[in-house]
């Protein structure tokens, strides 16, 4: 028997004396991690894939110049403005970036919690 560093559960040999205890061991600091990462989420267990957040698919500002949106901000004859719209640029580009990344890590636990034999433990 072995404990795993990176999660601190303890590998078991099939039919060892006091097995039990160790695989309930296992799945009380399971789940005391799966808390955690779950605390405040909203979505039910089961589900296929998490979906882009809000900030990444829809408009949250309001528009009342009468222009035309565009991926694209234009320059202005004021360099601090211009620096304004670079600085907001770049923190929502990082923040599609960071929600892309965050989204294809909750995939990856998804389908390994989703796994059929072993110790797969959502369904679908």
């Amino acid at each position: 028997m072995t404990v795993l560093s990176d999660s601190d559960l303890e590998t078991v040999d099939y039919g060892v004396a006091g097995w039990s205890a160790i695989v309930t061991s296992n799945i009380e600091k399971l789940d005391t991690k799966l808390r955690k990462v779950l605390k405040g989420n909203t979505k039910i267990l089961g589900v296929g894939t998490v979906t882009d957040a809000a900030a990444a698919t829809v408009q949250t500002l309001t528009d009342s110049t009468g222009g035309t949106p565009s991926t694209t901000i234009a320059t202005t004859t004021d360099a601090t403005i211009d620096n304004n719209f670079a600085s907001l640029t770049q923190e929502i580009n990082a923040l599609r970036v960071d929600n892309a990344d965050l989204r294809g890590v909750i995939n990856l636990l998804l389908a390994e919690l989703r796994i059929s034999t072993g110790n797969g433990v959502l369904a679908g």
